[in-house]
């Protein structure tokens, strides 16, 4: 993940520090939930989730706030297929060379499912949503009970 905060520096996303962080720990924690139920309902053929794939979540999270620009003027629908399509073809490409054995049905099935929902619900997080914001409210919220 340290790359991921130097490539921030680098290329200088057009989202602001906190937000990319936040990104990013809402990037692993999808990653990390995602493939624990593949691994439970018998997706990975292994002796256990293949932690090392979440890392690669760490790497897209640097695509927002510069090539997913475009994506946010898209409609939800379009969204959904590039999510379901463009997810379904990266988890394919990475199991056929990284040699992890799965269950097509169970496997393809999830991530297809999980990338239909995650792609739009990132866009919508990076470019529409102040996470900052909410978190405030919630603890200003909470601070009065």
């Amino acid at each position: 993940t340290w790359k991921t905060i130097l490539n921030f520096y680098i290329y200088k996303p057009s989202i602001e520090i906190q937000k990319y962080i936040l990104l990013l720990i809402f990037f692993i924690s999808w990653a990390i939930f995602q493939d624990t139920i593949l691994f439970e309902l018998g997706g990975y053929k292994t002796q256990q989730t293949p932690y090392w794939m979440i890392s690669l979540w760490a790497i897209f999270v640097c695509y927002y706030g510069d090539l997913f620009d475009r994506v946010k003027s898209l409609s939800l629908l379009h969204q959904v297929i590039m999510g379901l399509f463009g997810g379904l073809f990266a988890y394919w490409a990475g199991a056929k060379y990284s040699g992890i054995i799965i269950e097509p049905t169970v496997f393809y099935s999830g991530v297809g499912l999980s990338w239909a929902l995650f792609f739009p619900l990132s866009i919508k997080l990076c470019y529409e949503y102040s996470f900052l914001d909410k978190i405030l409210d919630y603890s200003i919220f909470y601070s009065f009970i």
